[in-house]
Formats: C-alpha cells, structure tokens, sequence
C-alpha cells in the first residue's frame, strides 16, 4: 500500500505541477500594473513577493471550495496583479509562516495530505488544523518520506 501511495503522490504532483507556486506566474497579464500587497492592510507584514506565493498556495489549494462565480472573480483579480481575499488567506499565511512553513512546504504538505485523502477517508478540513501543519514541520525535519510524515501527523490528530 506504501508504494501506491507514493505512486499516487508522484501522479498527483505532476498532475499539479503547473500550478505549483514557483511555476505560476504572479500575475497573467503582462501590462496590468502590479498591485504591491503592502498596499492591502492584510498582507503589511509580507513582502511582495512572499506574499504572492503564500496567496497562490492558499488559492490553489483551498480549504473549501467555492462557487464557479467567486473562483472567476478571484481569478480575474489575481490576473490583474490583485492579491484575491480567499481563505483568511493572510491569516493561514502569517500563522504557518510563525510555525515554520514556507509556501513552498505548504504545498508540499497539502498535495500530500489530498493523496492521503483519496487513499483514506478522513476529515477534509484536517488539512487546515494548525496542530498537523506544526507537526509536519516537526515531523519533516526527522523523515524525508512526506507519505510517512503525513500519517505521522494524521495519527496525532486522531484521523487514522
């Protein structure tokens, strides 16, 4: 089961490769001026670029989904260089970033908590409790298997 859990893993990132943070580009229309995210009140302690990335991740992966209707608005904002105001995202943001994640291993941690999803049924919201995103920091530092840290951390929470 091991191994096609990591298989599912891998298929997963490359299914979801082009949206990863780094290979999305932070704003899609070239000529639209760039809103810096100082400007919005949310993000005052995020520089421009990290919170951009935090903002993709957060919209990327969302907590829950939302309608065709605020998905389109939200896209629509973020092509003309607007950082979207989905998900308490500011707040996810500065709340992971103090326990250590970067949006880098924010990503990593959500895609594979989808995969863990799909092979067990747990609690969707599970992915957005403070308490796994803290563990798997902890647990990341220790193992280099996310598979393993994942179930680590689900375990602790009382979701496996």
């Amino acid at each position: 089961m091991s191994d096609a859990l990591h298989q599912a893993l891998q298929a997963k990132r490359a299914d979801l490769d082009y949206l990863h943070p780094y290979n999305v580009p932070l704003h899609l229309v070239p000529e639209a001026p760039v809103v810096p995210p100082r400007t919005d009140h949310r993000w005052i302690d995020f520089g421009d670029r990290e919170a951009r990335e935090w903002s993709r991740v957060l919209f990327l992966l969302p907590r829950q989904g939302h309608s065709a209707t605020v998905m389109a608005a939200a896209s629509s904002t973020w092509r003309f260089g607007r950082l979207p105001n989905l998900n308490n995202a500011p707040e996810v943001a500065r709340a992971a970033r103090a326990l250590g994640h970067t949006p880098e291993s924010a990503w990593e941690m959500l895609v594979t908590l989808i995969v863990m999803r799909q092979d067990q049924e747990h609690d969707p919201n599970v992915a957005y409790d403070l308490r796994v995103w803290a563990l798997w920091i902890e647990r990341m530092n220790h193992l280099a298997d996310p598979i393993t840290a994942a179930r680590h951390c689900l375990k602790a929470v009382g979701q496996r």
